[in-house]
């Protein structure tokens, strides 16, 4: 996972921009290591990039073959970044090339947030080990739900929301 951070890094040195045709905007990035690299974030930052793709309703990032992921971050001002997700051959030089399109893209999730509470049991006022007194939610199961406005009952360890808060994972970790 280390070498990842520190390739991202690297990478960001070596692009340059260039336009193509009406609309297509291309950049190079290029590997400078001597093994094949998966899964690199490489961020585009460029102002002349950011401010051709703000004119797009929605754009695509493609190698010239494939479709790539990529996540856009605002701010008040429009585009800050774009963080595309890479995988280089080993000391390759890869076109990415950026243009309109008619629909928004999706990509494949590769994360997952879960918030779950336990429904069918009861709060009980209970005496902890330690002689601290506080509610507790006792039997029940757990379901997932997509909002949760938290009980009046509930402090840390009332074992009625699932890991204590959102359960966040990645196929990164």
């Amino acid at each position: 996972m280390k070498p990842t951070f520190v390739l991202l890094i690297v990478l960001m040195i070596g692009f340059s921009a260039c336009q193509q045709k009406k609309d297509q905007l291309s950049l190079q990035v290029k590997n400078p290591l001597d093994k094949e690299c998966k899964n690199i974030i490489t961020e585009i930052n460029n102002q002349k990039i950011l401010d051709q793709v703000r004119t797009y309703n929605y754009f695509m990032i493609s190698d010239g073959k494939n479709s790539i992921p990529y996540q856009v971050f605002t701010n008040s001002e429009g585009i800050e970044k774009i963080l595309v997700l890479c995988d280089f051959a080993k000391d390759e030089i890869k076109t990415l090339n950026i243009e309109p399109s008619e629909n928004q893209v999706k990509f494949e999730a590769r994360t997952q947030a879960e918030i779950s509470i336990k429904e069918g049991g009861k709060w009980v006022w209970v005496t902890k080990d330690n002689g601290n007194e506080q509610w507790e939610y006792q039997g029940g199961t757990w379901k997932n739900v997509t909002e949760l406005e938290v009980p009046e009952q509930h402090t840390d360890h009332s074992f009625d929301i699932r890991y204590e808060g959102p359960g966040w994972e990645s196929d990164k970790i």
